[in-house]
């Protein structure tokens, strides 16, 4: 069965959230077209270096194809969060452990 991708709409609603990583704050926002289901998600740490900035850029693009392409987001959450690097308390409780983990955790805050 051939997957098919969602076609993106001219404009998109998106709420973004403020997140602090270990490495600065992450910003994360969020395109939906219907309510509590991400359609695709835009990342930015402020002050990070071309490199880390790359990285989480190629994580937003993967994170925003797989939504396009239908794969649950519960799925991304599970792969994405816990991932380890530069531990950050968390002022929803816990911590954000990596910005992938952050990542996570905001789509999880999205969709629940």
């Amino acid at each position: 069965m051939p997957l098919i991708e969602k076609e993106r709409p001219a404009s998109v609603p998106s709420i973004s959230y403020k997140v602090r990583t270990g490495h600065d704050t992450m910003y994360v926002s969020i395109g939906y077209l219907q309510p509590k289901v991400p359609f695709e998600i835009f990342a930015i740490i402020g002050h990070a270096n071309p490199c880390e900035h790359a990285h989480l850029e190629g994580l937003a693009r993967t994170i925003s194809t797989a939504l396009r392409f239908g794969v649950p987001v519960e799925a991304l959450i599970q792969q994405l969060k816990g991932i380890k690097c530069t531990p950050q308390p968390d002022p929803e409780g816990g911590y954000i452990e990596s910005p992938a983990d952050g990542i996570a955790k905001v789509l999880q805050r999205f969709i629940s």
